[in-house]
């Protein structure tokens, strides 16, 4: 997938448990992201354009490795 754009749910949970990747994904206020498995592979850094980090809900599974390299 290119771009996930979203303000609601995006549940990878219940779909084919084989590999993605996904380019970029832009999430607003309220979103839900669920990948309890780790299925998705991120090229791109998430982006909320229009709220914080903290005003949406990011599931990307355990035993994960999180790199914060910029915040622009």
């Amino acid at each position: 997938m290119t771009l996930i754009e979203a303000a609601g749910t995006v549940d990878f949970s219940t779909e084919d448990m084989r590999a993605k990747t996904v380019t970029t994904g832009k999430f607003s206020k309220g979103a839900i992201v669920n990948d309890p498995n780790g299925v998705v592979t991120w090229t791109n850094p998430f982006q909320t354009p229009f709220c914080a980090l903290k005003d949406v809900t990011i599931n990307v599974g355990s035993h994960r490795k999180y790199e914060v390299t910029n915040i622009v």
